[in-house]
């Protein structure tokens, strides 16, 4: 090979490695300006939620208003993510994100399928709905929500991150035991959104990352009150296979037993008379799946709404001894 063609070549790779390093110098520029832009666009919706966090009814963040409990790789792939930078930038307030949720989201894992650990629609939206706060009526809308179960479970993921803990069980406890299906995870069978709303109050892992821990007195509450609940389930279920346990309940001035507690008193049977059977709901006057009763207590004279599952037949368990103690 003759001297010029080698200095040729020597030029040609020269001329290479200046592009090559130009190349990645300009690459290096982009991914700069993504993760510029990425902070930008969060630090915007940060402050955003801090504007809102003084209007009415607006329920108290328990975590950090910027992290709002989430795992650190979690938070920081969807601050990432080009789809949360759109919710940022067009879903500007509640009923927008109730709509968004309502048409996109189709399964409940943080993470799409697949080996890149882009993050789940439905963890951006979450994301977003931290970043605009939610008041408590409109909580109240989304649980209650006819349309979309994923409507409901994100408003559960809400409160499960975010939310004072000694005010979940209030808030979870009427539906324990819905059994409204919803798909969880991609590509598997649909579980129901009481399996789901129970997994959030007994797993810390969810799907991949971690949910925030429970103080511990909180989280030995709630174990005691998941199975009181369950017992009452399975009892309400019975009761509804009996039809002459159901005729006499409501019958008024049946003598039957029904639990009650209290802040001070943990829940407990006690003799009680049905003053009447509740069959429709108070406020929308819809017909129950399961009656309710008022029942008074005439040991304390007080009178009380109880569930289907709360009441029993005459003698059927050990009076002043709570459910779990007496399993009953």
């Amino acid at each position: 090979q003759s001297a010029g063609g080698v200095s040729l070549v020597a030029h040609s790779r020269t001329t290479l490695k200046i592009m090559s390093r130009s190349a990645l110098w300009r690459q290096e520029d982009k991914v700069k300006a993504r993760a510029a832009h990425a902070q930008d666009v969060f630090a915007r919706a940060v402050e955003e939620g801090r504007q809102n966090s003084h209007l009415r009814g607006i329920i108290p963040l328990s975590c950090s208003d910027d992290t709002f409990n989430m795992h650190p790789m979690l938070l920081q792939n969807i601050a990432k993510s080009p789809y949360f930078h759109k919710c940022v930038d067009t879903l500007t307030d509640w009923n927008g994100l109730v709509d968004e949720i309502y048409y996109e989201v189709k399964h409940l894992e943080p993470f799409t399928a697949g080996a890149q650990k882009s993050p789940s629609t439905a963890f951006c939206l979450l994301l977003r709905l931290f970043t605009l706060r939610c008041t408590e009526k409109q909580m109240h809308l989304m649980l209650e929500h006819v349309d979309s179960p994923y409507i409901r479970c994100i408003g559960f993921l809400y409160l499960r991150y975010a939310a004072e803990p000694s005010t979940l069980w209030t808030w979870f406890e009427p539906y324990l035991h819905d059994d409204e299906p919803v798909q969880v995870r991609q590509g598997r069978a649909d579980t129901t959104v009481g399996e789901f709303v129970r997994s959030l109050l007994e797993d810390m892992d969810y799907h991949g990352t971690r949910l925030p821990r429970l103080p511990l007195t909180i989280e030995r509450q709630v174990k005691v009150k998941l199975l009181q609940s369950e017992r009452i389930e399975e009892r309400a279920k019975q009761h509804m296979e009996n039809k002459a346990a159901m005729e006499y309940f409501q019958k008024i001035g049946a003598r039957v037993q029904a639990l009650y507690g209290d802040a001070d008193n943990p829940v407990t049977w006690y003799d009680a008379v049905v003053d009447r059977a509740i069959l429709r709901d108070l406020e929308s006057g819809e017909l129950l799946e399961r009656p309710k009763f008022y029942v008074t207590f005439p040991e304390y004279g007080n009178t009380e709404i109880v569930t289907l599952g709360e009441v029993d037949l005459p003698g059927s368990n050990d009076l002043k001894r709570s459910p779990v103690e007496s399993g009953g």
